[in-house]
């Protein structure tokens, strides 16, 4: 049985206690998706003999809690992270519904949550150097998954995706998620398992593929650096699992953290002119230091690493708005807002 898996892991700096990600405050439209295909995120051009391969990566913030995605331009596909998602229809089938919750919307009415596709046998990491207590997940089926395993389906690759139970019913089909914690020295603290779908039952009518919104409860993993989700099927092929291993994210809570450490007060972090409409001059004692512009949807809009004690950094580019200038070096951060006009 070959397992699908990607890492989520965590950084937080002068956070509140406690914090839930809902995904509301990323701007989506209704009944739309974000997926990396408007080609926002930065450049990444990989080259071979044969080929040149395009990615476009792009790095989301919600509340300290990190988000990668890509697109591969060359194939106009989804090839790593994640996506985010309004979408309410909870019967697309095949990839026509790999952006929809089988719930139908976000998890309590709301309107956005996030999709991903574990798989591959790629880990997706989001590096991290803190540790936080989880309190629970809202999880729930992609609507592909699901009626893949309600109807049976021709998966990717020439794999048979199978049709939970058999033609009889009886076949003890079963689709899990792992939720896996590990602490700061990179051991497992606990894994918390839970059945997306469930044929195993001597009665046939207590077979189930989940639909609505789940929590799960994690505070068993206890304080953890990262957070690793797998899914595994009972349906499996030449190729791997045939099940489509898609997953639903949303209402991520965490009640407490360890922070990194704040730069000394003695860096005195200075940006001007603020407002301002071009450069953006940051002085303060960052030598050697990663900064990063997220805009109010938490994405990752300018990345360079610092090398003076005062940098320009030109934002002319960069939409009217607040902006967040998060500096990092090692497990230190501080952040600022400036105003772009």
């Amino acid at each position: 049985m070959k397992k699908f898996y990607f890492a989520l892991a965590i950084s937080f700096a002068n956070f509140s206690n406690a914090q839930t990600v809902d995904f509301e405050s990323f701007n989506l439209g209704a009944d739309t998706v974000w997926n990396g295909s408007d080609l926002s995120g930065t450049v990444d051009s990989v080259f071979s003999a044969t080929d040149t391969v395009i990615y476009y990566n792009s790095e989301f913030n919600f509340s300290g809690l990190n988000f990668t995605n890509q697109w591969h331009y060359n194939w106009n596909y989804q090839s790593g992270g994640w996506a985010f998602s309004s979408r309410t229809a909870d019967s697309v089938p095949n990839l026509a519904g790999a952006y929809n919750s089988y719930a139908g919307g976000g998890a309590d009415g709301s309107s956005n949550y996030a999709v991903t596709y574990i798989g591959g046998g790629k880990e997706m990491t989001f590096e991290t150097g803190v540790t936080a207590i989880f309190n629970d997940i809202s999880v729930t089926n992609n609507s592909y998954a699901a009626l893949s395993m309600l109807q049976g389906d021709a998966y990717y690759g020439g794999n048979i995706a199978k049709k939970f139970g058999g033609t009889t019913g009886d076949d003890a089909d079963w689709f899990l998620l792992s939720v896996i914690g590990y602490d700061a020295t990179g051991s497992v603290t606990d894994t918390v398992k839970f059945y997306l779908a469930d044929y195993r039952f001597a009665d046939n009518s207590q077979d189930y593929i989940i639909k609505d919104w789940t929590t799960l409860d994690l505070t068993s993993l206890g304080a953890i650096n990262k957070v690793r989700f797998e899914l595994s099927s009972s349906d499996n092929g030449n190729y791997g699992m045939n099940t489509p291993a898609y997953l639903a994210l949303d209402n991520i809570n965490f009640s407490s953290y360890t922070s990194v450490n704040e730069f000394s007060a003695n860096n005195d972090l200075k940006l001007y002119p603020n407002p301002t409409t071009s450069i953006l001059n940051v002085s303060g004692n960052f030598e050697n230091s990663d900064l990063s512009i997220f805009n109010l949807a938490g994405q990752k809009v300018v990345g360079l690493t610092i090398y003076n004690y005062n940098t320009p950094v030109n934002v002319a580019h960069l939409a009217n708005g607040i902006y967040t200038l998060r500096i990092q070096k090692d497990n230190e951060i501080i952040t600022s807002k400036f105003i772009k006009k």
